[in-house]
């Protein structure tokens, strides 16, 4: 979750700078309720869920069970 929060920080970044921000830093993840605040737009991931319907298991060919990587929902707020 911590890639996925930095891609998205990333992501806004490139989208933004040059013209919409002066610095790349004024994009960060953080929480609204940090004292030391020095961000124009700020990233909180406020809620995950798991998604238990794609969880599916299924039999390869050697019989083995497997079962695929875990499926979450990632929620975020952006706030300026």
């Amino acid at each position: 979750m911590d890639e996925v929060s930095l891609k998205l920080c990333e992501y806004l970044q490139n989208a933004l700078y040059p013209k919409y921000i002066h610095s790349k830093e004024d994009v960060c993840l953080t929480a609204p309720y940090e004292s030391d605040q020095d961000y124009r737009i700020g990233i909180m991931m406020y809620d995950m869920s798991g998604m238990p319907f794609l969880q599916h298991h299924y039999k390869d060919e050697g019989q083995n069970i497997r079962y695929p990587p875990q499926s979450v929902e990632l929620f975020y707020v952006i706030y300026l």
